[in-house]
């Protein structure tokens, strides 16, 4: 696998919310487990990426083409048992002052919710304040409404349904929804985000 041209590379992310750190991907981070995650139909299909056998060399290539500008995967770290739960992932469009964001939950489904709810909104702020973007969308599978719920919680906004939009590990088409965020939107860290989530 070819990894993208990289730009000019923008200063490491480093978020910490209690037990929880998020910081820019490292090649180091590679491992056969999360080699074993790219390779998993459900579990890359948020990220909108087809399934790939990755060898650790080409994971770390992977990893190393993230240039925390305008392509940026933070690792989503427990603190606590030291072990990487999920990423949260990002394509920006500099022109349009536009992020595309997306996460990737490790098999500890709980886990990683819990850490993105933890994590989700300073990510997002962090898009909003360094990178100067103005809006940021999601698209989530319809069966998905915990994360729905949880991405409404934090100010998004249902912009609509797209139908057949991706397809499934059998190839059968699925619905999602696009959500948004405009700056300014970003609702204040509450406790009532971690419900459900």
């Amino acid at each position: 696998m070819d990894p993208p041209s990289k730009t000019a590379a923008g200063p490491p992310i480093l978020v910490d919310a209690g037990r929880f750190r998020g910081r820019s991907v490292r090649p180091a981070d590679a491992s056969q487990e999360i080699a074993d995650w790219f390779a998993d139909p459900d579990r890359i299909g948020p990220l909108n990426l087809p399934p790939r056998v990755l060898s650790l060399p080409d994971l770390r290539r992977f990893f190393d083409s993230f240039d925390n500008r305008t392509r940026i995967l933070v690792a989503l770290i427990d603190r606590k048992a030291e072990r990487l739960t999920g990423f949260y992932h990002a394509e920006v469009q500099p022109l349009h002052r536009l992020s595309r964001i997306s996460f990737l939950n490790g098999p500890n489904d709980l886990l990683a919710r819990r850490s993105m709810a933890a994590l989700g909104r300073p990510l997002l702020a962090l898009q909003f304040q360094r990178l100067g973007i103005e809006k940021i969308v999601a698209q989530v599978l319809t069966t998905n409404e915990v994360l729905c719920q949880h991405l409404e919680r934090l100010g998004f906004r249902r912009e609509g349904l797209l139908r057949a939009q991706v397809r499934g590990p059998g190839g059968e088409r699925r619905d999602q929804v696009l959500l948004g965020l405009l700056q300014g939107e970003l609702r204040p860290f509450g406790t009532d985000q971690n419900r459900n989530v």
